[in-house]
């Protein structure tokens, strides 16, 4: 059994989510510690309900991990929340949450990575991640559905 809740990485870390529960563990980080406060959100004992630690055989960080897009004030747990939306969106759309950006470097409680680099070794985030792939994911989402940007080479142009 699983224990979370805030601050949970540092109190209750033999009872928590680890590489080694199951063949493939796929994390998605989105609440992380941040050390900005919003000053709407001062009434709150703690400023996220996740984590930042690595945790899983392959750890996605969508914009850092912690602070999402598009989440208002008086909202604390929403940065908590869209990592289930993230998921959920992810089954009706496979390949959407694909990436080669990884984390330059690795994050600790503290202090989030706000460094990336390209990788050889693409991974999708998500409910169709293959799981093969190991090693700290960065990508970038929207604030609302669809959550990633269209790219260019999503439309076909005909110019006669």
């Amino acid at each position: 059994m699983f224990f979370a809740g805030p601050c949970f990485e540092k109190v209750n870390q033999e009872n928590r989510l680890c590489k080694t529960d199951a063949k493939i563990v796929d994390v998605i980080h989105t609440d992380g510690y941040s050390s900005y406060f919003d000053p709407a959100d001062w009434f709150a004992p703690v400023n996220h309900y996740g984590t930042l630690l690595p945790l899983g055989t392959v750890d996605f960080y969508p914009n850092g991990g912690y602070y999402q897009p598009g989440i208002g004030h008086f909202t604390i747990a929403g940065s908590h929340h869209r990592s289930i939306e993230l998921y959920c969106w992810s089954i009706k759309n496979p390949g959407k949450f694909k990436t080669n950006t990884v984390l330059d470097g690795k994050p600790d409680f503290e202090k989030p990575v706000e460094k990336y680099a390209n990788s050889k070794v693409t991974a999708e985030m998500g409910f169709h991640s293959a799981g093969k792939d190991t090693g700290l994911f960065y990508i970038e989402t929207e604030s609302q559905e669809p959550w990633v940007a269209a790219k260019l080479s999503d439309y076909f142009c005909c110019v006669v």
